[in-house]
């Protein structure tokens, strides 16, 4: 069951009843980023603590702009631009319970800049650009072995203007980490960033967003850990 270590009876509306229900139906699974309600943690997540990209975040001014969240889950990074004076924030995810905790606590909040929709944006192009992209806790093992890499690539292309944080790991072993094989690699078109048994994301994805500038904002000398990295982007 998810740890839900605060007393909601302090929060009179509706909302905020629905969503203490909503949580422990989403379950301690899915919940992915701690929950905060008037800066209290109402809710922890399961993500680990050293794939934050908080201290990336610091390099975009958020006034003003208008911001995409690609796989927000319940919106914490959502909510974040929006604190930091986001203009507007689209938190967009394919999972329906998610999307609706994340608009319960917009509500229970009563913040209006902020807004969020069940979008497979994999398949669904984005009506509008946005000033800034958050791809936070999305790229995987999944996404590479699934052969989605190319199109969520494509997603944040299409609809960001200036700005992004992505967080990734740099690189996997090809079989223990990925289970690839070079033949699957080849046949997802990877083979390029695949040397002595590793496959190079990071290299992966300077290639395949050659209009953007890449930082790696995580400080580390070792690109093997296998906690995610976060890269801040800037279109070239």
């Amino acid at each position: 069951m998810i740890d839900i270590h605060a007393d909601f009876s302090q929060y009179k509306s509706e909302e905020a009843a629905r969503l203490k229900q909503m949580l422990v139906e989403l379950g301690p699974n899915l919940v992915w980023r701690p929950i905060y309600i008037n800066g209290e943690e109402v809710c922890c997540g399961i993500g680990f603590d050293e794939d934050g990209p908080h201290d990336t975040l610091e390099f975009i001014d958020f006034q003003n702009k208008r911001v995409v969240d690609f796989g927000c889950n319940v919106g914490h990074f959502t909510f974040w631009a929006a604190r930091k004076g986001a203009q507007s924030c689209l938190g967009l995810d394919s999972d329906e319970g998610v999307i609706e905790a994340a608009r319960l606590i917009a509500s229970t909040l009563d913040i209006k800049s902020v807004e969020f929709d069940v979008v497979n944006f994999l398949e669904e192009p984005l009506p509008r650009q946005f000033d800034v992209g958050l791809l936070i806790d999305f790229i995987g093992k999944a996404t590479i072995t699934k052969g989605r890499l190319q199109s969520v690539l494509r997603a944040l292309n299409s609809a960001v203007r200036d700005e992004a944080v992505v967080t990734v790991r740099p690189r996997y072993r090809l079989e223990n980490d990925l289970g690839l094989s070079e033949n699957d690699a080849q046949r997802l078109g990877l083979s390029p960033f695949v040397h002595d048994g590793w496959f190079h994301l990071l290299e992966c994805l300077e290639a395949w967003l050659p209009e953007w500038h890449f930082e790696l904002a995580t400080k580390s000398d070792c690109l093997n850990r296998k906690f995610k990295y976060s890269l801040y982007l800037k279109r070239i």
